[in-house]
């Protein structure tokens, strides 16, 4: 498997929230300057060699199932994951979406490469990473990131979600994007090739 590379799907927000989430990235996030705001399918990936060939079969794949193209991605709250040494703290898409997710990956991603990629055990997790921190500041910054949340979402909530607007994707979740870093691109992922349906 290579760590340069990552099969993901990449949200569009309105640039309000874009700023927000890179304002606390780059204070929080130890990968901010090479990842953009991203929902990982596979980390790590596989060679470049090899994504013309996963490009055309998942094409293949995406033409025999049903997969909308009009769902927009929405994000609910605030999530995190316990690690080794502390906490990885990230957007969680709402019910729905993470539905459509897990769709994706199960239906189309490892229905096609399953044989070929590195996969987690247990079930997919979709989410947007935003921060890491110590096991001893999990309270400070927990606080601060559902404040943070709270902040972008108090003044457009509605009364039917727990969600704002301004938290939902600005175009359909209809691409997977293969991505790639290198020293042509000062380090940052950049996108290859893209799965549209």
């Amino acid at each position: 498997m290579d760590t340069t590379t990552s099969l993901a799907y990449i949200p569009v927000f309105e640039d309000a929230v874009v700023a927000g989430i890179n304002d606390i990235r780059s204070q929080h996030d130890k990968a901010h300057r090479r990842w953009m705001p991203h929902v990982n399918f596979i980390f790590p990936y596989v060679s470049l060699d090899r994504f013309d060939d996963h490009a055309q079969r998942l094409a293949e794949t995406v033409s025999k199932i049903s997969l909308s193209n009009d769902i927009c991605l929405k994000f609910d709250g605030i999530g995190f994951f316990r690690q080794k040494t502390g906490y990885t703290f990230h957007l969680k898409p709402d019910y729905d979406s993470e539905r459509y997710l897990s769709k994706i990956y199960n239906d189309v991603i490892l229905s096609t490469l399953s044989s070929e990629v590195q996969v987690r055990k247990g079930p997919f997790h979709p989410h947007l990473t935003l921060a890491q921190c110590s096991i001893k500041d999990f309270d400070t910054m927990k606080a601060r990131l559902d404040s943070w949340f709270a902040s972008l979402t108090s003044a457009e909530c509605d009364s039917e979600s727990a969600s704002s607007p301004r938290f939902v994707s600005t175009q359909p979740l209809n691409s997977i994007v293969m991505l790639r870093r290198s020293p042509d691109t000062c380090d940052v992922m950049t996108a290859v090739k893209v799965v549209s349906w």
